[in-house]
């Protein structure tokens, strides 16, 4: 039976400084993480580089973060990221005007996509924020040539 001294203590979150090392280290070697397999890209080399990623991410706050943990905590902020970033496209392509239902992406989720080679910024980026007012105004500006054309016909101008 387990006792007490044999239970796996649940690991600490990871703080905000952890993750942005994660990022970027994960960034730095993206090729050799995540490229094919070549005579330069092998199996051991991309263990290798993993646990340099861990290590980069455990200097941070100088907790020790393993490679199993670092290549799951990876694994899970691309997969929020690119939920978030399909909701994003999703809401820019609805039409007519209005707020956005779905926040931007953070500047984080943004190069999380661009690792994965999902980010395009203009994909991202809507080609022309309508506002409110612009549309109430084009609306006035409508309504009124309406009504001096309406005008003009009758001659009483």
């Amino acid at each position: 039976m387990a006792g007490p001294a044999d239970k796996k203590r649940r690991a600490f979150n990871f703080s905000q400084d952890e993750l942005e090392a994660l990022v970027q280290a994960v960034e730095d070697r993206k090729h050799l993480l995540f490229g094919k397999f070549s005579m330069t890209v092998t199996s051991q080399s991309k263990d290798r580089h993993w646990k340099e990623v861990a290590d980069s991410v455990s200097a941070v706050c100088g907790m020790l973060r393993t490679v199993e943990s670092t290549k799951k905590k990876w694994s899970s902020l691309a997969s929020d990221a690119k939920i978030r970033g399909v909701l994003q496209r999703r809401d820019q392509a609805k039409t007519g005007a209005g707020l956005p239902e779905v926040k931007p992406l953070t500047s984080q989720e943004e190069k999380i996509l661009a690792v994965m080679g999902q980010f395009t910024p203009k994909a991202l980026q809507p080609a022309r924020r309508w506002d409110w007012m612009s549309c109430v105004s084009r609306e006035v500006a409508r309504c009124v040539s309406r009504h001096r054309l309406t005008l003009n016909r009758e001659g009483s101008y």
